[in-house]
């Protein structure tokens, strides 16, 4: 997860997508963004979800499990009220789609400044 989501703020650095709320739910959109997540994802053999400030999911590696309408493309309003309210700087918890229970990692997207711009998720599938 850390090195996850290093790589991911690294990448939102270079392309600027700190300038702004709007610059980083575009850019955090954006195919080429997607594309990067992805390939991220399949290397580390994980799945990669990112959520803007206000908890709304903007890209995931794992499309069709939203797709389907298996999990909700909202973050967790648990995991997002103990990091966005509560102020922890990660949340790791049970969740449960259909009959498969996993864990879930939550951590901030922060700028350099410390100010959030959104949310990096990655489940771990037991």
């Amino acid at each position: 997860m850390q090195l996850a989501r290093h790589n991911i703020k690294d990448n939102l650095k270079v392309l600027k997508a700190f300038s702004d709320e709007n610059t980083f739910d575009s850019v955090s959109r954006s195919n080429s963004f997607k594309s990067f997540i992805t390939t991220l994802a399949n290397g580390q053999k994980i799945d990669i979800n990112i959520y803007s400030k206000n908890g709304t999911l903007l890209n995931t590696s794992e499309d069709e499990i939203y797709n389907k309408g298996l999990i909700s493309n909202m973050m967790k309003p648990d995991a997002y009220y103990l990091i966005n309210t509560v102020g922890r700087s990660i949340v790791i918890q049970n969740e449960k789609v259909a009959n498969l229970s996993y864990l879930s990692a939550y951590q901030p997207i922060r700028d350099e400044h410390g100010t959030v711009h959104g949310f990096i998720n990655v489940p771990f599938f037991l």
